[in-house]
């Protein structure tokens, strides 16, 4: 659907639909719980408007790559 960008929806941009994926490996190290993660975020790295803030525009983020890394103490 639009998302309207004007108080009086006369301005509009096409709806879109992006998809992300994410991945989790647990296990222990050192004897403690350790996690590693992996997300893509517009893994068809589609070109979308997006908004920031009401009433206005700006490109949406391109693929991205999130990588992290976690041990409880």
């Amino acid at each position: 659907s639009k998302q309207y960008i004007s108080a009086d929806n006369g301005l509009s941009v096409p709806g879109r639909t992006l998809f992300d994926v994410g991945a989790r490996y647990s296990t222990t190290m050192a004897g403690r719980p350790f996690a590693l993660r992996a997300t893509v975020n517009n893994v068809a790295n589609k070109a979308y408007w997006g908004m920031p803030l009401l009433s206005s525009l700006a490109l949406g983020a391109p693929r991205t790559v999130l990588l992290s890394a976690t041990m409880d103490f």
